[in-house]
């Protein structure tokens, strides 16, 4: 996906010929020092591709204006600073209560102030050594000189070697993991010192012309962006890899103690050591998927220019599209071969070229299913904006369309002939029902706001602070209410296969969540087993048409069942079984479980539609109890 602007130029360049391996006009004159070599093509044999060809002559796409990479940073940097606050607040304020409690000590907290910028400064600062020692822990890695490199890859090789060689930075760390996972990231705060790490998994699924394009994305990364202020003395700010990697390092630590804990909790035979551990666990998740939100808007922000300038190095639109597709296809084959998703894969998310859940969604499809039947979702849905908030890279079907788009300009054939963006017609009303919680919180801030603004005037009350937030939790328990039914449709009682074939579905424009099908059908469950998926985190199903993420919340009835007893579908791991759900379409699809049943008789039942319900009385009580006394403060 590229920014406003950049693909405004209309270029003509001419088409490749086989025996060109171009790169950008700003580095002719050293590419002509070292000629090109054959590349290999250690593709596994699959899905056939068109492979074709790229430019050997083109002009440099018009530069897009960097204000919306800067807001995305300033929003990041906001909401990071916001959630440390919270938290440090809270944690301090809680040893305050108990020092009182045990010794008498008065030390209460009432604000931080500038307090948490200094933690997040020191995880930029610290991000590339605590990431290395990360990366080590979850996975290790060896060092690839760029020789080594340049023997299976001689193009991806010579563009990086020409990078640093062009803006005199020393030659490049690059660092290979063991994993049969296509992983491609950077991360680093110094141009001169960023690391670049690959996979093996990803070296045996690409090309030499598919790893270069990859490549030139990742290493403009780490261009980043200037902004001049006029003052003081025309100070110059630089926005490069470094904050991304401080704000991915903030959800990282947490993940960390989550694995720990959760190991070390399996170890324990001890019911009054394992359980509280595994509960710390818990606890920790919740916090590494509350601090992975602010890498989420900067990583959105900075692909569009990092394919825009990537393109300007090599000219080819077709092999990164292959790239990003095979990396998908690969995704998906590893987590066959593990059957489950590993700690290196959660840790490193944000930074990957490709979401997770999506890519092996798209990577389990048939061979026989055409890329262009299933991409259009990305931009026909109307809720395509909010449902890509919680992953930090865009739509692949948007970002694969601009790049169809620049191909095309560039007269070259379509690697995927995708149509221009339509609109699909969509019903208002099903839309506005699916955001009808957050609809609901934004008119009981207003109507609070207004309430209490009129209440002052008339000098009813002086002032309340209670008002305001209790019409917003009224409003979002009374929106989670409206929709419980259209969410969570009666399923069939009978053992019916009514598995919906996953190409068709994900082949239906401007789908919602709120438009699920029943899904009831017998597949091979998938997952990380132990107390590190206790909540479920990490359950796949493996059928014959894809793999699809299974969302989990036991049953009120069987509360039990969510301290990992007999009947927790972490203990159905490898097992054929039959599952009732509701099978729903996002930016990846996914299974809300109802019943998951082994041939043998045993059931588990999902709580969803309960706890939902429960959850909209239970706000609607609390705000309904505040403003009963919300004439107290007055």
């Amino acid at each position: 996906m590229f920014p406003s602007g950049s693909m405004n130029e209309q270029v003509s360049p001419t088409p490749e010929t086989p025996d060109e391996s171009p790169l950008s006009p700003d580095m002719a004159d050293v590419a002509s020092e070292s000629p090109p070599e054959a590349s290999p093509a250690p593709t596994p044999a699959g899905r056939p591709w068109r492979n074709a060809g790229r430019a050997s002559r083109w002009n440099p796409l018009k530069k897009a204006p960097t204000w919306p990479l800067w807001l995305a940073a300033l929003l990041s940097v906001g909401l990071a600073y916001a959630l440390l606050d919270r938290v440090l607040l809270f944690t301090l304020q809680g040893l305050s209560f108990g020092l009182f409690r045990v010794f008498r000590v008065y030390t209460w907290v009432e604000t931080l102030g500038w307090l948490p910028l200094v933690p997040l400064a020191g995880l930029v600062i610290l991000a590339p050594r605590l990431q290395d020692w990360i990366l080590h822990r979850a996975g290790g890695y060896r060092r690839l000189d760029l020789a080594t490199l340049g023997q299976g890859y001689p193009e991806t090789a010579r563009l990086l070697g020409l990078f640093h060689q062009q803006r005199q930075l020393p030659p490049p760390q690059v660092s290979l993991l063991t994993s049969s996972f296509p992983l491609c990231f950077s991360y680093g705060y110094r141009p001169a010192a960023v690391r670049l790490v690959l996979s093996d998994g990803l070296l045996t699924r690409l090309d030499d012309r598919e790893l270069a394009a990859l490549m030139a994305t990742e290493l403009s990364h780490r261009l980043g962006a200037r902004l001049t202020l006029p003052w003081p003395r025309r100070l110059t700010l630089y926005l490069g890899l470094g904050l991304f990697s401080g704000l991915t390092l903030l959800g990282q630590l947490p993940y960390l103690v989550y694995w720990g804990t959760s190991v070390w909790a399996d170890r324990q035979s001890r019911p009054w050591f394992r359980w509280p551990a595994a509960l710390l666990a818990c606890l920790a998740y919740g916090l590494f998927q509350m601090f992975r939100w602010p890498a989420l808007i900067l990583g959105r922000a900075r692909w569009p220019y990092s394919d825009a300038r990537g393109l300007d190095m090599t000219g080819d639109p077709n092999a990164l599209t292959r790239a990003l597709l095979k990396s998908c296809e690969g995704m998906t084959d590893a987590l066959r071969q593990e059957h489950c998703l590993p700690h290196l894969v959660r840790l490193w998310e944000p930074l990957l070229p490709v979401a997770v859940r999506p890519a092996v969604a798209l990577g389990s499809l048939p061979e026989s299913t055409p890329w262009e039947a299933v991409l259009p979702w990305d931009w026909c849905t109307p809720l395509g904006g909010w449902l890509v908030l919680s992953q930090a890279q865009p739509r692949l079907g948007v970002r694969l369309q601009r790049l169809m788009v620049l191909a095309n300009q560039w007269h070259l054939d379509l690697e995927v002939p995708l149509v221009p963006p339509t609109r699909h017609a969509t019903n208002g009303n099903r839309a506005a029902l699916y955001l009808a919680p957050w609809l609901g919180l934004g008119l009981g801030w207003l109507v609070g706001t207004g309430l209490t603004a009129g209440l002052r005037a008339a000098r009813l009350i002086l002032f309340d602070p209670w008002i305001v937030p209790a019409l917003a939790i009224a409003g979002l328990g009374l929106g989670l209410l409206v929709r419980i039914n259209a969410l969570y449709p009666d399923l069939p009682t009978q053992r019916l296969d009514t598995r919906p074939d996953l190409a068709g579905f994900l082949a239906v424009p401007a789908l919602l969540p709120l438009d699920p099908k029943p899904f009831y059908s017998q597949v091979s469950l998938l997952g990380r087993p132990g107390l590190v998926n206790l909540l479920g985190q990490d359950l796949w199903l493996d059928t014959p048409t894809g793999l699809l993420p299974i969302r989990y919340l036991a049953a009120p009835q069987q509360w039990d069942q969510a301290f990992l007893g007999p009947r927790h579908p972490v203990r159905f791991l490898g097992r054929s079984v039959y599952l009732k759900g509701w099978l729903r379409r996002g930016v990846a699809p996914w299974v809300d479980l109802e019943m998951l049943q082994t041939p043998q008789g045993q059931t588990c039942r999902g709580g969803w539609p309960l706890w939902a319900t429960l959850l909209s009385l239970g706000l609607i009580g609390i705000s309904t109890f505040v403003l009963g006394f919300f004439g107290v403060s007055s």
